[in-house]
């Protein structure tokens, strides 16, 4: 299906070949204006027109400082397959603004970035192109004041085949529209085709992001190409992101972590999430969950599709999933405003919207939601098409960048910095259902869930790190290999003298069904009134505590201090959890 989708947008775009006016400057091997890409860009004035000749291959690598560019365009001349230009176009040192890329193939080296774009600039644009084989296929850096990238646009694009992420980064305007996402990403679930943020300015304005009409699927895909990753991932400032009529396919499967959409915070700094609009989305057999808010104040998810129907992922899913997490206590927003309604949502086992316990049920409206849940859901199930009656290609908008008027152009190439990784651990497991009712028994039954994979090297040694949600614990399919968790989520998996290339698999450690210590109580004897003494703890010397341990099935309990949350299951199995304690301070667990 994508293929054909790739076929039919090369084919155009071949088709159609740019017209030069008499301003227009060609860059060609031979008999243009330049010979030079890199020289040719840095000599774009404002309003001209730059045409790289079809057929051929540019080297553009440098940093540039373009000022103004009212409305500069930058295309392909001639005939034959679209201009293909290799190396890091970055723009920071000093604003660029107000120019187009139309038709262009990018083609990286497994390094570096198709575009980046820092230091003030704004209104860029790039449509009908292809951004392949980079490290990153676009940066836009999240900046503050004066360094805050606005406006950017990526239209009517392929963006594939990308090491690390298809697009990252973020601020006001971003808008990603009408394009296809394919294969972007290694390193399991840390890699996605849309990776979205804004830089926290302090002043509670929006930081509009539009997400729109795109495909995708094979987010981090591993060796057997399955998703990994999600496949839109939203983290740091959100206030203002509409995220609409996208489309997101796993035909070759997918993994526990390759969730469909996903906002939540993950930094070590706070992340403040407000006014999030998913809606009209397709997504088709993806990991464990459809749909993810966490922390976030005004959040509207209607008109989605989400079906997981593939039998090759045998877990239990949730179509929405909203709860608040850690952030809350830390100054980050708690879940408030929430409304779930008209989607459809078929699931072979799992529960179709899932509200954690830590979210106050006052502040979510669910209704009119089509939820099918039973283990042939997917059987004679005819997928409806995608949005617009459309399934290949997608109409191209018409964006419109504005253009402003004033700086000077300052060419001169600078050291170009990596981006600084932004890792994000993985969700915490499932808590109990509060609607719709649970069906398929509570997920305490459910296999272990697979975190990330590797493979011994030549030398018999393996090392791997990565983030699960805090409080779990990770373990290894291999005896040889030994693993720690951090009580932030982040662990390390080592061993030596191992068998090379054994694959050895990561998943998280079960939780204890029951404490040998306190016993199941009886919940027929008279005796075990509200208040009853279950358990007890003491928090450690960073002022953490955990608690876990079993009731009679039905029975809930409480504890003793405010900052410790109890989350208790159908099952009777509870978990109680509590940070910013006094160091050494009593906690009792007691029957509600």
């Amino acid at each position: 299906m994508l293929k054909l989708i790739q076929v039919l947008f090369y084919s155009i775009l071949v088709i159609v070949s740019s017209a030069i006016t008499v301003s227009a400057e060609t860059v060609c091997s031979s008999g243009a204006d330049y010979t030079n890409g890199t020289t040719a860009l840095r000599s774009l004035r404002a309003g001209g027109e730059l045409l790289f000749c079809r057929g051929e291959t540019h080297a553009v690598r440098g940093t540039y400082r373009l000022g103004d560019l009212r409305g500069a365009y930058v295309g392909a001349y001639g005939s034959g397959e679209m201009p293909t230009l290799t190396g890091d176009i970055i723009f920071e040192g000093a604003p660029t603004s107000n120019v187009t890329f139309d038709g262009l193939r990018f083609r990286g080296n497994g390094t570096g970035h198709g575009m980046r774009v820092d230091s003030g600039s704004s209104n860029i644009t790039i449509r009908n192109s292809v951004i392949e084989n980079y490290n990153t296929a676009i940066y836009v850096r999240k900046r503050t004041g004066s360094d805050t990238v606005e406006n950017f646009s990526l239209i009517n694009s392929v963006i594939q085949n990308n090491v690390h992420q298809g697009f990252l980064g973020g601020g006001p305007g971003l808008y990603i529209g009408y394009n296809t996402f394919i294969n972007n990403g290694q390193r399991g679930f840390f890699d996605h085709n849309i990776y979205f943020g804004c830089k926290d300015q302090g002043d509670d304005e929006p930081c509009s992001t539009l997400i729109e009409h795109n495909q995708m699927q094979g987010a981090s895909q591993d060796e057997n190409g399955r998703c990994q990753g999600a496949e839109i991932v939203g983290h740091g400032y959100v206030n203002g992101t509409v995220i609409r009529n996208n489309v997101i396919r796993e035909p070759d499967g997918a993994q526990a972590t390759c969730y469909g959409i996903m906002v939540n915070p993950s930094y070590s700094e706070l992340e403040r999430m407000s006014n999030i609009s998913i809606t009209g989305n397709q997504i088709y057999d993806a990991g464990r969950v459809g749909i993810m808010v966490e922390a976030a104040d005004g959040i509207y998810v209607a008109d989605n599709v989400i079906y997981s129907t593939n039998p090759a992922l045998d877990i239990s899913h949730s179509g929405v999933q909203i709860r608040n997490g850690s952030e809350p206590l830390v100054g980050g927003n708690y879940v408030a405003n929430v409304v779930i309604e008209n989607n459809d949502i078929k699931l072979r086992k799992g529960r179709g919207v899932n509200i954690w316990g830590d979210v106050d049920l006052g502040e979510v409206t669910i209704r009119n939601n089509d939820i099918d849940v039973r283990a042939n859901v997917g059987d004679g199930l005819v997928y409806p098409p995608a949005p617009n009656g459309e399934d290949e290609n997608q109409p191209e908008p018409e964006p419109e960048p504005e253009p402003e008027p004033e700086p000077e152009p300052e060419p001169e190439p600078e050291p170009e910095p990596e981006p600084e990784p932004e890792p994000e651990p993985e969700p915490e497991p499932e808590p109990p259902v509060i609607d719709p009712p649970t069906v398929g028994g509570p997920l305490d039954d459910e296999p272990a869930e697979v975190v990330t994979t590797g493979q011994v090297n030549r030398r018999g040694k393996f090392k791997i790190r990565g983030w699960v949600g805090v409080d779990n614990t990770v373990t290894a399919s291999e005896e040889g290999v030994g693993c720690r968790t951090y009580r932030n989520g982040r662990f390390v998996c080592r061993g030596r003298n191992l068998e090379p290339g054994t694959r050895v698999v990561i998943t998280l450690e079960q939780p204890v069904e029951a404490d040998p210590e306190p016993p199941v109580v009886d919940s027929s004897s008279e005796e075990n009134n509200a208040g009853e003494w279950v358990a007890s703890g003491q928090a450690n010397a960073q002022g953490w505590i955990m608690i876990r341990g079993r009731v009679a099935r039905g029975q809930s309990v409480e504890a003793s201090h405010e900052n410790v949350g109890c989350q208790n299951y159908p099952s009777g199995v509870f978990a109680c959890r509590g940070k910013y304690l006094e160091p050494g301070a009593s906690v009792f667990v007691t029957l509600q």
